[in-house]
Formats: C-alpha cells, sequence, structure tokens
C-alpha cells in the first residue's frame, strides 16, 4: 500500500464528499447516490470509505463556518436566518445587497484554503 499526500482546495474536498459519501434531499434520500453503494472490491472500498470518513469531516466544518457567515451577514425571518440577495436603497432602487457580495468574498476565500489528503494507492 503507497500512501500519497495530496493538496486539495475546500472546493475540491466538498466535491469528493458528495462522489464518496452522496448528496441528500430535505427527506434524507440521496438525489445523488454514493459510489459506496457500488459493487466494489471490498479492499478498495474500505480504502475509499476511510476517504470518506476525511471528506465529511472537512464537509461540517466547512458547514459550521458557513453558517457563522449567514448569521454575520443576514438577519433573522420567519424562516430563521437568511441573506437576502436584493435590498431597496434610499432612493426606492432594487439593489445587490452589498452582505450578499461579502458573504460570497468569503465564502470563496474559504473555499479556496488547501487541505492536506492522504489519498492511498494499492
Amino acid at each position: 500500500m503507497k500512501k500519497q499526500a495530496k493538496k486539495l482546495k475546500l472546493q475540491e474536498v466538498l466535491m469528493l464528499n458528495v462522489e464518496l459519501n452522496g448528496l441528500p434531499n430535505d427527506n434524507a434520500e440521496l438525489t445523488i447516490p454514493s459510489v459506496l453503494t457500488q459493487e466494489l472490491n471490498v479492499k478498495c472500498k474500505y480504502w475509499l470509505k476511510k476517504l470518506a470518513d476525511v471528506t465529511k469531516a472537512e464537509m461540517a466544518n466547512f458547514q459550521s463556518l458557513r453558517d457563522e457567515l449567514v448569521r454575520k451577514y443576514g438577519s433573522e425571518n420567519e424562516n430563521g436566518i437568511s441573506i437576502q440577495a436584493k435590498i431597496i436603497d434610499k432612493d426606492g432602487k432594487e439593489i445587490v445587497n452589498p452582505d450578499v457580495i461579502k458573504f460570497f468574498n468569503e465564502e470563496n476565500e474559504l473555499l479556496e484554503q488547501e487541505v492536506d489528503i492522504t489519498l492511498f494507492q494499492f
């Protein structure tokens, strides 16, 4: 078994997480199925499962930080906290909410961070 450390951007790790763990909808059904549901060699499945656990942890960490950004730039409404995409300026014109731009700038900065991932070759 050969280990290889690889640097991936956080956004790449999150995409890998979807491939490995699937993407659930609001009903907890997988809208994108996990590659781990496929018939695979048991040794291959073992190492993919280990990688899936790592990507799942990175996803949880990202989601926590993203929620923090939503609280920072959003406001509370009947559905919880959200960020309005457009607001009305002092002249009564609809404009892009500057907080949305700040939110996306910070989120993109986070997604560009590099993460060390250990890959296994067999």
